[in-house]
């Protein structure tokens, strides 16, 4: 790891080639902070009434390992329909790897309105603690269009 961030240093003071998305890299470099990030893929999520629950993967695309403290829905109000079905998630999700979890939404209270909800992970990578956030909505049944006005024949 030394050897990583002298060489990092000695680019960064030597080179004006600028990499896209190294910077972050260099400056943890040079700070000691070596934290990454997490990333949900679906990006965001649509439940309809057809589709009580969807699959979500969480992603750790940082070159070290992350620490999943928790995966909660926040804030959670009371009342609230939106829960996690299945947890295939490990505490620890290694460098560059995926795991996945299913959110559901609980359709026993009919609603009128669209429902959203943010659901949260707080993790750990490196020496850095850090929080990555997913909406999650739910689109309930819309009500089917008017019928069309009778037809006039000229009368």
């Amino acid at each position: 790891m030394i050897m990583t961030r002298k060489l990092l240093i000695s680019l960064a003071m030597t080179s004006s080639l600028l990499l896209g998305g190294c910077v972050g890299d260099i400056t943890n470099a040079l700070t000691g902070n070596n934290g990454g990030s997490l990333s949900f893929n679906p990006s965001d999520v649509l439940l309809r009434p057809e589709e009580s629950s969807q699959v979500v993967q969480l992603v750790n695309s940082s070159p070290i390992d992350a620490s999943v403290h928790d995966i909660t829905f926040t804030p959670f109000p009371a009342g609230s329909q939106f829960f996690i079905v299945d947890n295939n998630c490990p505490t620890v999700l290694a460098q560059n790897q995926a795991c996945s979890f299913t959110v559901g939404f609980n359709r026993t209270v009919e609603s009128e309105v669209i429902q959203t909800q943010t659901l949260t992970v707080n993790y750990m990578a490196g020496s850095t603690s850090s929080t990555s956030s997913l909406y999650i909505s739910y689109l309930p049944p819309q009500p089917p269009p008017p019928p069309p006005p009778p037809y006039n024949q000229g009368i």
